[in-house]
């Protein structure tokens, strides 16, 4: 029995050197072995490397082919422009230098710039031929002729008024036929006479028949038999603006006033027949005779004028009732 295992021990430990021997061949031919396909797929990718890669071909260049086609230069339009100015940009378009920043003749632009040439050089001279802007003639439409049916209602009316040369003016001022009114019918003076068109001229007229001569004739009733003047009622109608190129209210960048057009008066106050002065001021709590008589001119002044403004109405209006003809949507009005 002991000595069966000696023997084992004896043939395990003989055994052990071939066994050790066996592992390190196939470790060195399992190393050789890798070694082998290493070399190998380098060798392919080495063939693979020297074979030649394909370049791509340069696409056509556009700008070369557009270059080398010869632009038709299209008709410029006509210009009604002063020939200085035209001219002015063919000089320039002929002294253009054809020669590149390298000196060297620019041969891809010479056609269309030879072309761009001929084409400025006839416009230059058809601008040439063509008059210039100041010695064409500007057509200016005449103004409408004057009202004859208003003037034939001033003059029915016994105003006192006589035609002046048209009156120009900036930012749309001005008056195509203005009168100077000096007076009204029954001997009523304007002071100062007014510049005003025929329009307003003539509502001034009716306002002055139907609201104010009535209105001073009762005034005057009210003075005693001593007192009264006779027939005649008003004696003057004092204004403070007519005709003036201004915005409204004097206000930097206001729109124009309607004074600006001839189309409004500013009445300050009145002088009765006996001397006697309204001033147009703030009469709200005024019950004399002068209260009224303001008060019924102002309202009645409503049915002949578009706008109408006196104290009260604003700041602007405290010492004189405005009045003019402004025209609006739908005929409004303002009565103030």
């Amino acid at each position: 029995m002991s000595g069966e295992p000696l023997l084992l021990r004896a043939r395990f430990h003989g055994m052990m050197p071939i066994i050790r021997k066996r592992q390190v061949t196939l470790s060195l031919s399992t190393t050789i072995s890798v070694l082998a396909m290493g070399l190998v797929l380098l060798g392919v990718d080495a063939s693979r490397a020297e074979e030649p890669v394909p370049v791509p071909e340069p696409a056509p260049r556009v700008e070369a082919e557009a270059a080398a086609e010869t632009p038709v230069p299209k008709p410029r339009p006509e210009i009604d422009e002063p020939a200085s100015d035209d001219a002015s940009e063919a000089d320039s378009a002929d002294t253009a230098d054809p020669m590149d920043d390298t000196g060297e003749d620019n041969q891809s632009n010479s056609a269309p710039s030879d072309a761009g040439k001929a084409e400025k050089g006839k416009d230059a001279d058809a601008a040439k031929s063509e008059p210039k802007a100041e010695d064409r003639k500007v057509e200016v439409s005449p103004p409408e002729p004057v009202d004859s049916a208003c003037v034939a209602e001033l003059a029915r009316l016994g105003t006192v008024f006589k035609p002046l040369d048209e009156i120009g003016g900036e930012g749309g001022c001005g008056i195509a036929h203005p009168f100077e009114i000096s007076g009204f019918s029954g001997g009523i003076e304007l002071k100062p006479a007014a510049k005003l068109d025929c329009a307003t001229a003539l509502a001034l007229a009716e306002w002055v028949e139907a609201e104010l001569k009535p209105a001073a004739q009762i005034a005057i009733e009210t003075l005693s038999e001593d007192d009264k003047p006779g027939r005649k009622s008003v004696a003057a109608i004092r204004q403070a603006s007519s005709y003036i190129c201004r915005p409204r209210n004097s206000q930097t960048g206001a729109k124009l006033s309607e004074h600006g057009k001839g189309r409004a008066i500013d009445i300050a106050g009145f002088t009765l027949a006996d001397g006697t002065g309204v001033t147009v001021t703030p009469r709200e709590d005024d019950h004399t005779i002068a209260g009224a008589l303001q008060a019924a001119v102002r309202k009645g002044a409503c049915l002949h004028f578009t706008t109408v403004l006196g104290p009260g109405a604003d700041s602007f209006h405290s010492d004189h009732i405005h009045l003019d003809l402004a025209e609006r949507r739908g005929g409004y009005r303002i009565c103030q």
